[in-house]
């Protein structure tokens, strides 16, 4: 009875199908897209060198010791993305 579950574990664990990157991860890592307040956006994400601005804390969480008083912040965004491609003129 062991064998069989073993000889059964064996296959299943071989006929899974294993990715280390696929098509999303390509595309993913093919764009650049700086996402944060109206400051963070106009000066292209280099913000964050500078601290005291709230879409800084993913890139530099001590620029909130720059913070004076409280701040709220709302920034509408919007983001269109279109990719065409064709493999070999298909």
């Amino acid at each position: 009875m062991k064998k069989l579950n073993f000889i059964t574990a064996i296959v299943v664990l071989l006929t899974l199908q294993l990715e280390a990157q696929n098509e999303v991860d390509a595309l993913r890592y093919s764009t650049t897209s700086v996402v944060g307040t109206a400051r963070y956006t106009a000066m292209g994400g280099a913000f964050g060198a500078l601290g005291a601005d709230f879409s800084t804390l993913s890139s530099n969480p001590a620029g909130i010791g720059l913070y004076k008083s409280s701040e709220f912040t709302i920034t509408p965004s919007l983001y269109i993305g279109s990719t065409n491609s064709t493999y070999m003129g298909m």
